[in-house]
């Protein structure tokens, strides 16, 4: 499992994180923070995934972090992204998640 983002940061002088938050049933269950601050007039493509270590290269404005190994959401759970100091130019782009479902075999 992963999440993928790229966040896009305007002008404005703020230093901002990037979080995902699982919640289950409406309650947080885990928050997880970008490894490095998005400063103003900056892109970095931002990773949630399982397993791995977690990388930073500023060459290409990069970052990795790690969820919980075997991680297993069901239909009580949701996820968001949350970013602290936020400004009115700021996007999100190409958000996506990788998903592992396997189905079970008819007996």
């Amino acid at each position: 499992m992963g999440v993928t983002c790229k966040f896009t940061a305007d002008a404005t002088t703020a230093n901002r994180f990037i979080y995902l938050d699982i919640y289950k049933a409406f309650d947080l269950l885990l928050r997880l923070t970008s490894k490095e601050e998005v400063q103003a007039s900056e892109d970095w493509v931002i990773c949630w995934c399982a397993g791995g270590i977690a990388t930073i290269d500023t060459t290409v404005s990069s970052q990795v972090a790690i969820l919980p190994p075997k991680l297993l959401l069901n239909d009580q759970m949701t996820i968001e992204s949350r970013t602290e100091n936020m400004q009115v130019g700021d996007q999100f782009e190409n958000v996506f998640m990788l998903v592992e479902e396997w189905i079970e075999p008819l007996a």
